[in-house]
């Protein structure tokens, strides 16, 4: 009787570092014969550097074609910007933003129908300065933070520096409605 072997499934690895935001970060690929993991992470989430809008507006350009008309957006920016704290706010180019987090995740290994798809982004927007005058002496914004997640991984959440708003004030989870008999 002649003996058959199985061959060994394809499995391969593929890693690429890139700069975002000028923000270092790693994508990871992995196949196996389960499926497919892909990972996208910062390489160093400490402070991360800080873009300006003028930095992010020629790139667009950059990436669109020189031809790629920006100016409806400069003019928007620029009108809401005019009536600042700061006469010298009212430059576009003070707008800076910061890459806190970027985390994407999907996996395919875990069997038919579970696949699993996480994201987690966080990015700061640095707007000293840029409060109207009438409303400066009442409120100022250093910054705003913008955050979006669908991610339980304490990890990624404490890089975040999410706060959930239930375990700062104390409040226990509700209980899931499958518990109740």
């Amino acid at each position: 009787m002649a003996e058959t072997t199985q061959a060994a499934s394809l499995n391969a690895a593929l890693a690429v570092d890139f700069t975002l935001f000028k923000s270092k970060i790693t994508a990871m690929l992995s196949k196996d014969e389960k499926g497919i993991r892909f990972l996208v992470i910062p390489v160093n989430q400490g402070d991360a550097p800080v873009v300006t809008l003028q930095e992010l507006i020629d790139d667009i350009k950059k990436m669109a074609g020189r031809d790629t008309d920006t100016k409806a957006l400069e003019d928007a920016l620029n009108s809401a910007a005019k009536d600042a704290k700061d006469p010298g706010a009212s430059d576009i180019s003070k707008i800076t933003f910061q890459l806190k987090m970027l985390y994407f995740y999907v996996d395919t290994t875990q069997g038919e129908g579970k696949k699993i798809i996480e994201y987690a982004f966080n990015v700061n927007i640095i707007t000293t300065g840029l409060i109207p005058e009438a409303l400066s002496s009442i409120i100022t914004v250093d910054h705003l933070g913008v955050a979006v997640w669908n991610t339980t991984r304490e990890i990624i959440l404490n890089k975040m520096s999410i706060v959930n708003m239930d375990t700062y004030l104390g409040i226990a989870a509700a209980a899931d409605d499958s518990d109740k008999g």
